[in-house]
């Protein structure tokens, strides 16, 4: 893992970096509202993500009381080759829908922000 000493590194594993994965509460809070108004299912979220290029993992976490997903853009991937996001959830799907929302709600299926990443323009 490379260490984050100076802003103007990236966190990352091997070739791998980790996106920030922590939302605002105000971006957080739009999530109830759009699970609700959700139509797709599962099975067609999960097609989108594989068509994309982004390789989708879901495991316990570390202290085995939740959950964590995780999707990393593969080397065709436009926006986020090697780039992982991750979300964490009580239930396996909570934390799948979670990671969706960050991915394709919040960010637009655009370029993650990186942890350490050096901000540029307004915060």
């Amino acid at each position: 893992m490379k260490k984050n000493g100076s802003n103007n590194k990236v966190m990352g594993y091997g070739n791998t970096s980790f996106a920030l994965s922590e939302l605002s509460e105000e971006l957080a809070s739009g999530f109830d509202a759009w699970i609700e108004g959700m139509e797709e299912d599962f099975t067609a979220l999960l097609v989108l993500l594989i068509d994309d290029d982004y390789k989708v993992s879901i495991s316990k976490g570390k202290d085995g009381e939740d959950y964590c997903c995780s999707f990393t853009g593969k080397d065709g991937q436009k926006h986020n080759a090697d780039v992982c996001l991750m979300s964490w959830a009580d239930e396996p799907l909570e934390a799948f829908y979670f990671n969706f929302f960050k991915l394709y709600v919040v960010y637009e299926g655009r370029q993650l922000p990186l942890v350490g990443e050096k901000k540029k323009g307004r915060r």
